[in-house]
């Protein structure tokens, strides 16, 4: 009995090693499918993440630059030459998203993901690198309402682009949020950080959205409160 008891710790320990830590705690890695770690979505879970849904823009869009730097070679010297350069643009399309705009977002997401089934978290991504960024986190009070939020939303779009939503393994998000934004000091690792920037909506938002999938789901349980016909 204690061999078999080693073993399958062995099996364990073995596993915990060739997993993808990020992948399993954050439900996204910056390797993707390049990782060396194993990538292994679950069968079934209460969390789905909607990848890349909400259109954030890259930090990276606008660059200011103050200097520019050029180097020459004579006489196996190099010397480095400095001149005064304009802040340059890459990306004027997608300009920052406003507190009101974000609200009516997160308003629109919340109520239709709330038709699959109800919504025990939703957490928005506003990373700044390319595998969180825009991300759409949502846990559900059941399997099988994220089963059927899953494979419905893999055939709609959003916004004028296709939806890509898988379950994952996040049951806490307090190992995948990241801890630091909420300090004074900030997170150190910025746009490079691997765990979730949380953007929250308005405290008010939040409630309302709250309360009313409340009472939507006490007069659904509710037997003497039948529907019209």
């Amino acid at each position: 009995m204690d061999r078999r008891y080693q073993q399958r710790n062995q099996y364990h320990r073995q596993d915990e090693k060739e997993r993808c830590l990020f992948y399993y705690k954050v439900g996204v890695c910056r390797h993707g499918n390049k990782c060396s770690k194993s990538h292994t979505s679950p069968n079934r879970s209460h969390t789905i993440v909607l990848l890349n849904l909400v259109d954030f823009p890259r930090n990276a869009d606008v660059t200011t630059s103050n200097t520019a730097t050029t180097t020459t070679d004579e006489s196996d010297k190099s010397t480095q030459e400095t001149k005064p350069n304009k802040p340059t643009t890459k990306n004027k399309s997608t300009p920052p998203i406003d507190d009101k705009e974000y609200d009516s977002i997160y308003e629109d997401l919340y109520i239709e993901l709330a038709k699959y089934g109800r919504i025990m978290e939703m957490y928005i991504c506003d990373n700044g690198n390319d595998h969180l960024r825009g991300n759409v986190y949502v846990r559900y009070s059941s399997e099988q309402n994220a089963r059927d939020a899953n494979n419905e939303l893999n055939t709609r779009w959003f916004n004028g682009k296709p939806i890509y939503c898988d379950l994952t393994h996040i049951h806490d998000f307090g190992e995948a949020i990241c801890r630091k934004p909420e300090e004074k000091s900030g997170c150190e690792r910025g746009d490079h950080c691997n765990f979730m920037h949380i953007r929250k909506p308005s405290p008010q938002l939040q409630t309302d959205l709250e309360n009313a999938q409340r009472k939507k789901f006490q007069l659904n349980s509710n037997p003497y409160i039948s529907k019209r016909a």
